[in-house]
């Protein structure tokens, strides 16, 4: 079937590039535009995904450096690194057994890198200093 271009109406055999009043450039120009918008949209997106990168980084290394400042308080707190606690600040044979009991029974799995496992150690962590402060 083969159209022929009539006033007002597009042609068939050259694909509809003939329209009425310059439709077909003000198609392709919004096409244009469409795909430099898209194009500034994927720009801005991998910048922030950079920035949501590095961001990262900082709060994975501020919060090790704050538990590992944590643990160590607690080793301190025990007389683990600068000699012994005196016996009055340490606490109980029975709470020190069950402080033990609670860190052999956490099952971590650092290489698989969980969120969860960063939760259960710091409430490990604050119950610890709680059984000690006590």
């Amino acid at each position: 079937m083969t159209w022929i271009a009539v006033e007002g109406e597009e042609s068939k055999e050259n694909g509809g590039a003939e329209k009425k009043g310059g439709q077909f450039r003000k198609k392709a120009a919004k096409k244009q535009l469409r795909q430099e918008r898209r194009e500034q949209a994927k720009a801005s997106l991998i910048q922030e995904l950079n920035n949501l990168r590095a961001e990262l980084k900082e709060i994975t290394q501020q919060l090790t450096l704050k538990q590992d400042a944590h643990l160590m308080h607690l080793i301190q707190m025990l007389g683990g690194s600068r000699g012994q606690a005196p016996e009055s600040t340490l606490p109980a044979t029975k709470r020190l057994a069950a402080m033990l009991k609670k860190i052999q029974e956490l099952k971590l799995k650092p290489k698989k890198g969980r969120l969860k496992d960063l939760v259960h150690l710091t409430r490990l962590l604050d119950a610890l200093s709680d059984k000690i402060s006590e």
